[in-house]
């Protein structure tokens, strides 16, 4: 396997476009039609919210490191109709010391009433034609995966499994049968009697729901400080990011704009003597779920950075956490009896290098959320 080494510039991700298919890189012009077509087509995405659409996929095309030599791709129709869209966010990472290029796929989206039947495969053909490494989705649902699989793409099963830990049971479980849309009738009327009886069963002595100030503190990083963490101790995993600091607060900057999923933060857990012992950066969403987007623990130090993390949601008032498995903490996210659900979003990827993706198929990858998930939009 011929990868280019770390101190080589990386060359830009430019897939083969073929005029004849219809399929040509986004413009700046293209993304009031998309932005139509993800509130069309993504459930998750309101109607009202077409202009934050728009804005999101406006940010999505700063990225610092590639700009314009990375696109996004959409189908074109004669008529001049965008009737596909493929975007598309270049990454660097370092595999076996060696810094590699890599692709983020961040929506997939066919407006299906089309008359041209073959637009996801001539995207997606399109998009696997390009020079990166390897290529990465994280929020494939069912169609997409099988898709991929079709065109020669795997599903990395591992990276694919979500963990659920209710901190106030009885509120999560009416959150739960509204979004299911059960007992809609029960979920209304019980909000208060669950909240009451969730505060009370926090005092009761012994009880699981009562949580406690552990050992240590923690505290805000900035995302120069998590640069730095993750050089230092990530660096012996085999497959992780190449963040910098200009790369990873433009990632957090496009987190952040996910207001409704409450605030962003960046929370290191650190020793009384300020040593780093690990960090999550997470929403706070008082009431509701706290999405996690990333954590990570110095080995032995798995259980304390997760009671950290679990003693914060509840201190906000936060009725549950969710996250994507990192391997290193399942253990820990295991003795925290959390609720495990694969499938929730699928990790799908794609590369001409099999050790890519043995390496990324055996867990030995730092990919958290923060490379690739519905967070965007």
């Amino acid at each position: 396997m011929s990868i280019e080494s770390t101190e080589r510039t990386v060359r830009p991700v430019i897939p083969k476009v073929r005029g004849d298919t219809g399929i040509r890189p986004l413009r700046r012009a293209d993304i009031s039609q998309i932005a139509n077509l993800i509130v069309t087509y993504l459930p998750h995405v309101a109607a009202g919210n077409v202009q934050k659409v728009h804005t999101a996929l406006d940010l999505l095309q700063s990225n610092p490191r590639y700009e314009d030599d990375s696109p996004s791709l959409v189908y074109e129709s004669p008529s001049g109709k965008i009737e596909g869209f493929l975007g598309v966010s270049a990454r660097s990472m370092i595999f076996n010391g060696q810094r590699i290029r890599a692709a983020v796929c961040y929506d997939f989206i066919v407006d299906y009433r089309a008359r041209n039947g073959l637009i996801p495969f001539q995207l997606l053909r399109t998009f696997f034609s390009g020079d990166q490494d390897v290529i990465l989705s994280g929020s494939a649902g069912d169609n997409t995966r099988k898709l991929w699989q079709k065109m020669g793409g795997i599903t990395g099963y591992l990276y694919s499994t979500y963990w659920t830990l209710p901190l106030r049971p009885l509120q999560y479980g009416l959150t739960y049968l509204n979004r299911e849309n059960r007992h809609p009738v029960l979920s209304g009327t019980g909000k208060p009697i669950a909240r009451i009886s969730d505060t009370l069963m926090t005092h009761f002595p012994g009880s699981p729901l009562c949580k406690k100030d552990p050992e240590g503190y923690s505290r805000q990083i900035s995302g120069e400080e998590l640069v730095g963490f993750h050089t230092k101790f990530c660096k012996h995993t085999t497959l992780r990011p190449d963040y910098t600091v200009e790369d990873l607060q433009w990632v957090l900057g496009l987190a952040s704009k996910s207001d409704h999923l409450g605030s962003l933060e960046c929370t290191g857990v650190f020793t009384y003597a300020d040593d780093i012992l690990g960090w999550f950066v997470w929403y706070s969403n008082p009431g509701g779920t706290g999405e996690v987007l990333q954590l990570h623990a110095r080995e032995g130090k798995e259980d304390l950075v997760l009671d950290h993390l679990v003693y914060s949601a509840w201190k906000n008032g936060l009725i549950a956490l969710s996250g994507r498995v990192e391997p290193p903490m399942m253990e820990a996210l295991g003795r925290k009896h959390c609720l495990f659900s694969p499938g929730r979003m699928w990790m799908v990827m794609h590369s001409r290098h099999q050790e890519i993706l043995n390496v990324i198929t055996r867990g030995d990858a730092f990919l958290s959320r923060l490379e690739g998930d519905l967070w965007i939009l």
